[in-house]
């Protein structure tokens, strides 16, 4: 059976269809009555006379407001004529709008017409429209983001309950408008108190960060413009921390107003906080006041427009950045080869291996399978022998590009066996896992380093490279006594003993790490007062025979690695005083994120009161944080040397023109001086700058050429940030540079600082 010609797909021809649209743009059609359009991809061409008729007349009539009966195939027809006329943007909306509002007069899906609203609004730069595009489309992001940026604009119940998470809402008698309306009062509220307090909006607070991503309009419609633009929006997640507090306003907003009628109403998750909670009452009690109305700083969006030849740029360069990475850093590719077989190993490879450890790559290879689980050097071809040592001495550099679980096995060998510096040794392979862990399923490489670390009695580089029991007390134990260790928010959450999801979920880096600097701070407290922390918590002592290397080739007698262990995981007097201790940072840093002073309450850990150690610990953490950040931006700076060149050229000019006023004056009786120059150093300057220095900063740079720097502000209970910026402050005075950092005094002036100091 044949398809109707209503059922018939039929592609356009997009050069026609323009000349067809510029053909007819200025034709007006008379009152006439309605006649069926069977086709759904309509242009004028396949339109017949009484066709074309109506169309125009329909055309006519919903430009001034007004949708008649139509078919989907003149609506479309007028959604390309729009998209491609030179009409006024506004009025191209409202035509727009008015098809959404009316679609049941045409049958076009909503979805559709909103899809071109959308698309319309980007290339003509207006505002999008609101309403909501289908969770986890970058149309919905974008739309978010343009509703929540700075100030706030109101929405309707359904864009409120989608960007609440879609929550279930009884029948309990509340008036919906009246709840929407409270809603939106109480958004703007606390879009106002948190740039108030913070600087930062609704939009901002809750971001998961800014996304900039390539995007196409009007997929399936005939455009006669470029369809590819680059749009930057701030990314606001439902299911993520920005949905939590939507879910939270919706939720106390509606008890509240539950409350009023006898009801129960929904719970609220804890995170919507006590502020938040407050605003709400006033406005249910007071009303909503009155803003100032501001413009928005930025829209929420940005919009550039990219022409074809760019955008095939574009993508041609990501397809090969994810294939191959960057010249600098290639992408590291672990494949794992279904065709490589297990073999026996040779008798030789130890002699292989020391006789090739410093062989190094002359010419650059490109990948070849090699053949074996556990390959050796005599099993490999030439080639293959070529590109190990080439990938090999890549991975020395840093740069992880693409191998295979043989090469990758081979290294390990090597690593594991090799005498050198153990450290260096553990750092290879660490940066090894880093690079290919997340293909490793059976965990060689984090398993590996973790074996190394007990073996050579080295700090576990961190709790995640092999996630076990022991891993996770050792971690504990190293940090605890100063090892370059650290812990991570799992190995937090899992020794305390907390469960909270919001917790889990918001228990961030800063958290992290004021949660050390505090475990650190009672270390050196309780070693000034004679104990410690292990002391104090008494830990079981476990001890543990464990075989190393397993599945490596490993050439010592003994496999077994013999060590004890304080088991904090089953220890109550440490789980709880870290839960304590970790419950009050979280509550800190969330004061701080909504610009609250920190005010901490008071608490015990480890049998001593750590209420005001936290408050300084906090307030030294986001100190050393801010001159971090000044410092990277400082580094960052790029220096613009014709700038700089027409700036002496211009302050040579002016000092010549100066000097030549002069010399016609005759104001002065002493002869014309040269231009200023930068003062040369002169002698004396190093001991004009040690003169100036307090002892402590004259203590610390002696340390510092010493190689002591770090013991030097531990015993002095100082920062090293702190005093090296004061140092250098002064020294950019007396010699104009730096002369310290990060504890080590720059090379070229550690022989005059060392006699200056004497």
């Amino acid at each position: 059976m044949a398809l109707s010609p209503y059922e018939e797909r039929r592609d356009y021809n997009v050069e026609e269809l323009l000349s067809q649209i510029e053909e007819y743009k200025n034709v007006h059609g008379e009152e006439c009555e309605y006649v069926r359009c069977e086709h759904r991809n309509a242009d004028y061409s396949i339109l017949d006379r009484h066709q074309r008729a109506y169309y125009l007349y329909w055309r006519d009539e919903l430009s001034r407001g007004n949708c008649l009966k139509a078919d989907r195939g003149y609506a479309k027809l007028r959604l390309c004529e729009l998209i491609n006329s030179d009409i006024d943007p506004r009025d191209g909306m409202k035509e727009l709008r008015l098809l959404y509002d009316n679609t049941r007069m045409h049958g076009m899906p909503q979805t559709d017409i909103a899809n071109v609203m959308f698309d319309y609004a980007i290339i003509h730069d207006l505002d999008l429209p609101i309403m909501w595009m289908g969770k986890g489309s970058v149309r919905s992001f974008m739309v978010t983001s343009e509703i929540m940026s700075f100030p706030t604009r109101r929405i309707g119940k359904e864009l409120m309950w989608y960007l609440s998470g879609g929550p279930k809402v009884h029948a309990d008698g509340v008036d919906n408008i009246r709840h929407v309306s409270l809603f939106n009062d109480c958004l703007i509220a606390i879009d106002r108190f948190l740039m108030e307090n913070t600087g930062k909006g609704v939009a901002k607070t809750y971001s998961e960060g800014m996304v900039s991503e390539l995007y196409k309009v009007f997929l399936y419609l005939p455009y006669g413009g470029d369809k590819d633009y680059q749009i930057t929006y701030e990314k606001l997640r439902t299911d993520g921390v920005f949905g939590e507090f939507m879910l939270g306003l919706f939720s106390y907003t509606r008890k509240v107003l539950c409350k009023e009628i006898g009801e129960k109403g929904p719970s609220t998750p804890s995170s919507f906080n006590k502020e938040f909670r407050g605003i709400v009452d006033r406005i249910l009690k007071d009303g909503a006041e009155e803003y100032e109305r501001v413009p928005k700083e930025w829209r929420g969006t940005t919009r550039t427009q990219m022409s074809s030849k760019e955008r095939a740029l574009v993508d041609m360069g990501t397809k090969l950045e994810a294939q191959y990475g960057t010249a600098d850093k290639p992408k590291p590719v672990l494949n794992i080869d279904p065709n490589a077989t297990k073999q026996h190993v040779s008798p030789h490879l130890k002699t292989d291996i020391e006789r090739n450890w410093n062989v190094e790559a002359k010419d650059r290879m490109e990948y070849i399978p090699s053949g074996f689980t556990n390959p050796d050097y005599r099993s490999f071809s030439e080639p293959q022998r070529k590109f190990y040592i080439y990938w090999r001495d890549q991975t020395r550099k840093g740069n992880y590009g693409e191998t295979d679980w043989g090469y990758l096995w081979l290294y390990l060998c090597e690593l594991v066996n090799m005498k050198g510096e153990p450290q260096e040794m553990l750092d290879q392979l660490y940066a090894l896992h880093k690079a290919y862990g997340g293909a490793d399923e059976e965990n060689l490489t984090g398993k590996t380093c973790f074996e190394y670390a007990i073996v050579h009695k080295l700090a576990i580089p961190e709790p995640s490279v092999y996630e076990s029991n022991i891993t996770a007390c050792l971690v504990v134990e190293q940090f605890l006594k100063g090892m370059p260790t650290k812990m991570d928010r799992n190995l937090l959450m899992f020794l305390s003993g907390i469960n909270d999801k919001t917790m889990a979920r918001e228990f961030d880096d800063d958290c992290v790490g004021i949660v050390c600097m505090t475990l650190e701070a009672i270390e050196k407290k309780m070693e000034s007062e004679g104990t410690t922390i292990e002391e104090y918590c008494d830990a079981e002592k476990v001890p543990v025979a464990m075989t190393v290397f397993d599945g490596l080739k490993y050439f010592k007698e003994i496999r077994k690695a013999r060590f004890t262990y304080r088991n904090y995981i089953y220890c109550a007097s440490f789980d709880d005083s870290l839960k304590d201790i970790v419950k009050s940072t979280f509550s800190a840093v969330r004061m701080k994120r909504t610009g609250k002073p920190v005010k901490v309450t008071k608490f015990s850990a480890f049998g001593m009161d750590c209420k005001e150690l936290l408050t300084k610990t906090v307030s030294a953490w986001y100190e050393n944080k801010e001159i971090a950040e000044i410092k990277e931006r400082a580094n960052n700076l790029v220096l613009d040397r014709e700038a700089v060149s027409g700036a002496q050229a211009a302050l040579r000019d002016v000092t010549q023109m100066m000097r030549s006023e002069d010399d016609v004056e005759e104001q002065s009786p002493e002869p014309a001086e040269s231009p200023l120059k930068v003062p040369e150093k002169v002698a004396g300057t190093w001991s004009d700058l040690v003169g100036a220095l307090d002892d402590k900063q004259r203590g610390y740079l002696a340390a510092a050429l010493e190689g002591k720097a770090r013991q030097f502000l531990k015993d002095n209970g100082l920062v090293a940030s702190r005093v090296e910026d004061s140092i250098n402050a002064m020294a950019m005075d007396s010699i104009g540079d730096n002369i310290i950092e990060d504890g080590n005094v720059f090379e070229e002036y550690a022989g005059e600082l060392k006699a200056a100091l004497r």
